[in-house]
């Protein structure tokens, strides 16, 4: 009888609840076709999102494939929508925007957090963040990108709004 782990998140949770059940699934010899370990997520890329913050943020980002493929778990490209627990089942949608399921036994999330943007006049237009890999590559070309305006204070001048560790990094 094969069992279904299903992890849905590649970052850093998800990578290690990947890595952590390969490992048990190892020291309990049991086989992948007893317990398979899935990896549900858009892509199998793990972004440093903590350090977003740093110039350059395209380098911050890892291939999880080779990875994966080295401990036994199978991959999944796809968001998920919707867990369906009562009949163990994730309803998710592939990168080409099908939408499937897939079914479990057992059930890790691990999906991170999304930034949250208050509706603040200008914000969206004006204002800037590295909550995602994109986000911090378009803030990295805005900052760089200043030095080839003419000079005004507007030109120099930075706001950050909050004072927590990612603020702090960022300023």
């Amino acid at each position: 009888m094969q069992q279904r782990l299903v992890i849905i998140g590649a970052g850093f949770a998800g990578m290690y609840a990947a890595l952590s059940a390969a490992r048990l699934r190892d020291s309990q010899a049991v086989s992948p076709d007893r317990l398979e370990i899935a990896l549900l997520a858009p892509e199998p890329t793990l972004v440093v999102r903590p350090r977003l913050y740093e110039p350059g943020p395209e380098r911050l980002t890892a291939p999880l494939q080779p990875v994966l493929d080295a401990i036994g778990v199978t991959f999944v490209p796809g968001t998920a929508d919707a867990v369906r627990p009562g009949a163990r089942l994730i309803d998710y949608r592939s990168p080409g925007g099908t939408e499937r399921q897939l079914g479990y036994d057992r059930l890790v999330l691990a999906t991170g957090s999304r930034l949250f943007r208050p509706d603040i006049p200008g914000l969206a237009a004006f204002g800037f963040s590295v909550d995602s890999l994109e986000d911090a590559m378009a803030l990295d070309r805005h900052l760089q990108g200043l030095a080839l305006r003419p000079r005004s204070g507007a030109r120099d001048t930075v706001v950050v709004a909050g004072g927590g560790f990612t603020g702090i990094e960022v300023a």
